[in-house]
């Protein structure tokens, strides 16, 4: 090995582990699911969670770009998972929603996610499950200081 275990870089282990983690998640979803990516799930879970809202909103609230947020909408609608309808109030503006297969997707992502945590926490006790989720919001809160 290219490295010893206790020297293995922090950052490879975490991508290495979210790569893995997420492709066993959306495995489980539905078959071609893992090719969605993580942007476009958590549009739909916005969406679902929070109701429909325009594309603006949606950019801010993912600190997204509008492009990278119109090239996802694109994708999504395309699948059939949200749908685009112009505001009854204010015609200049388009409101996104999450459709009924959007809906499901959601659903079944949240199950996965509950599969693939057991799988993930599997011969790791409740102390080290705690530990680690410290350390890792730690990590991020470190990451993180002085952001807005």
């Amino acid at each position: 090995m290219w490295c010893e275990m206790e020297n293995e870089p922090i950052e490879m282990l975490l991508h290495q582990t979210h790569h893995v983690y997420l492709h066993y998640m959306m495995a489980k979803v539905q078959p071609g699911a893992e090719k969605m990516h993580g942007g476009q799930a958590g549009i739909l879970f916005l969406l679902k969670f929070k109701g429909g809202m325009s594309q603006k909103d949606l950019a801010n609230m993912l600190r997204l770009s509008a492009p990278s947020v119109t090239t996802a909408i694109k994708k999504l609608e395309a699948g059939g998972y949200v749908i685009r309808e112009q505001d009854k109030k204010d015609q200049r503006i388009m409101r996104l929603s999450i459709t009924p297969a959007g809906n499901e997707f959601v659903e079944y992502v949240i199950e996965a996610a509950k599969v693939a945590q057991e799988r993930a926490m599997r011969n790791i006790s409740k102390e080290e499950e705690l530990l680690l989720r410290r350390l890792l919001r730690q990590m991020r809160d470190n990451l993180t200081e002085g952001k807005d």
